[in-house]
């Protein structure tokens, strides 16, 4: 029962809304909170003796990304998925174990639905991952690890036109974006590890509510990692990405493709790739930093693939939006967002007019993206404050000027690695005697910026849950939505990177299903 009501909690982001209204829920989020409660009462009165079903149900809980009165959030329920895992040894190797094959399968399955979460939750919370290197020796997933069966067509429970279900093929490919996505978040790990210090900071803080504030969170550090661990995490994410099989890479669907069920594939493709990026725009970001010890040239490149991340994220987002399947994303689609939004805000101090063009084509994107998943998350409404304070903060001007700026087409999704190091247009700084405020300058881009930052109460909602902090607003794990915010370190690029304050932390993904292996 227990982990039945957490996959039901997890399924309503994503069914269709007729079906939640007909069973009684106002809206999608009313019923994401009611199977999330009852998930976690079950849970509270020890409900489940399965261990190993509890761990499942709690990775599906890390899901919850609306904390606006409850202090157990996604940060919360990984610490505990961790410390049960290490009660059962699931972090050990199976296959040492005289479990059934198929039993070891599933623990493979589930240890390593564990780590990505790990990984997932720590890129975007800004916090350390909990599960260290040599915490584990658990092999890799492989494809035997996964079990593949197609329902039988007279099983009319499973809606007839749901194609993965019934498709080894389907299910095949899904099988190996699993295991793509368990090799990226570890060059996540690393690259965390070597960009990113943990800082206690605040450590017994309250808030004004009375909650405590986090005291361990990840900050570019002071000086940068050597040359060689750089391009070491450079390299590892250049040889996953060129190592993709040909499943794993995004392409824009076809009609048939969307004809024949294949929806699900393009949105899991279309994120493994958002995430990639947001792995590349973290390894870099630190660089960009003007009091970075890196070169100039270095720093320039560096700042390239920032630019170059933000504007895969966007089309990647786009290209989904043109195919009505973007509010099929999980709230990892929010996290990987907002920096890519923030990104395009601050490419408009370039003085190339196609640099700053593409850059509110993306924002656009972005945009529309975003708000069409606010029905379901209560995060966008954190991201949609914290775009707007980034815009107080940094002095964004929105000039609605006539001036009508060319139609620029976001660039192409379907990109090879090679893509990140082409020239691309230097984004020269305004001159010294220049106003450093950003402006918006394509009238519907702006009125689309203004409408957007204006629309940051949740549905059916008297108030955004947010209360004065540290920076305007309180933070997620101060009882706020699942945010964290340093403004000067992400924000203000004159700013120093040995600041103690947390840096922007987002929310993360909601999983996909195969056979007990989180997707």
């Amino acid at each position: 029962m227990l982990l039945f009501q957490a996959i039901m909690f997890t399924g309503a982001a994503f069914v269709d809304e007729v079906h939640l209204r007909s069973a009684g829920y106002s809206t999608r989020r009313a019923a994401r909170k009611a199977f999330y409660q009852r998930t976690r009462l079950l849970y509270d009165f020890d409900y489940e003796v399965d261990r190993l079903a509890v761990i499942q149900a709690l990775l599906l809980m890390t899901y919850w990304d609306d904390t606006t009165d409850d202090e157990k959030d996604s940060w919360h329920w990984m610490s505990v998925v961790i410390s049960l895992s290490g009660t059962i040894g699931l972090h050990r190797n199976p296959e040492n174990s005289t479990m059934s094959i198929k039993r070891q399968r599933l623990w493979k399955r589930i240890w390593w639905s564990s780590l990505m979460r790990d990984r997932l939750v720590a890129l975007a919370r800004r916090h350390p991952a909990r599960i260290k290197e040599g915490d584990y020796d658990v092999p890799m997933l492989i494809m035997t690890d996964f079990e593949f069966e197609a329902v039988a067509d007279d099983i009319t429970c499973i809606p007839s036109d749901c194609a993965l279900a019934r498709s080894i093929d389907m299910q095949r490919q899904m099988a190996i974006l699993c295991i793509e996505k368990a090799n990226l978040c570890l060059c996540v790990g690393h690259i965390l590890s070597a960009q990113y210090a943990a800082v206690n900071n605040n450590i017994g803080a309250r808030d004004v509510d009375g909650n405590l504030n986090p005291s361990t969170v990840l900050v570019p550090r002071n000086e940068d990692c050597s040359a060689g661990e750089f391009r070491l995490c450079d390299l590892e994410l250049a040889q996953w990405y060129q190592g993709l099989p040909n499943e794993a890479i995004y392409r824009s669907p076809t009609p048939l493709e969307l004809a024949t069920g294949n929806a699900s594939l393009v949105v899991h493709r279309a994120l493994l790739h958002m995430i990639y990026n947001a792995t590349v725009s973290a390894l870099h970001w630190p660089r960009v930093h003007p009091e970075s010890s890196t070169t100039l040239s270095l720093r320039d490149q560096s700042h390239q693939k920032v630019h170059h991340a933000a504007s895969e994220i966007s089309s990647l987002a786009s290209s989904l939006k043109d195919h009505n399947l973007a509010h099929y994303l999980p709230t990892t689609g929010v996290s990987v967002l907002l920096p890519a939004m923030i990104n395009h805000l601050f490419d408009n101090k370039s003085f190339d007019q196609q640099t700053r063009t593409k850059s509110m084509k993306g924002l656009r994107a972005c945009m529309e993206v975003t708000k069409s998943l606010q029905a379901a998350y209560g995060s966008v409404d954190s991201a949609i404050d914290i775009l707007h304070m980034t815009a107080q903060e940094s002095d964004v001007n929105i000039n609605l000027s006539d001036e009508q700026l060319p139609d620029v087409k976001l660039e192409d999704s379907t990109y090879q690695y090679s893509a990140l190091n082409k020239p691309a247009p230097v984004l020269t700084p305004p001159p010294d005697n220049s106003s450093d405020a950003i402006f918006v300058e394509d009238d519907d881009v702006a009125r689309d910026l203004q409408t957007f930052l204006a629309a940051n109460t949740p549905p059916d909602s008297e108030d955004n849950g947010l209360s004065p902090g540290m920076f305007g607003y309180r933070d997620g794990l101060s009882g706020g939505r699942d945010f964290e915010v340093d403004f000067e370190s992400l924000i203000n690029l004159d700013a120093g990177a040995d600041r103690g304050d947390p840096t922007v932390a987002q929310p993360e993904s909601a999983p996909g299903l195969i056979r007990g292996c989180l997707v």
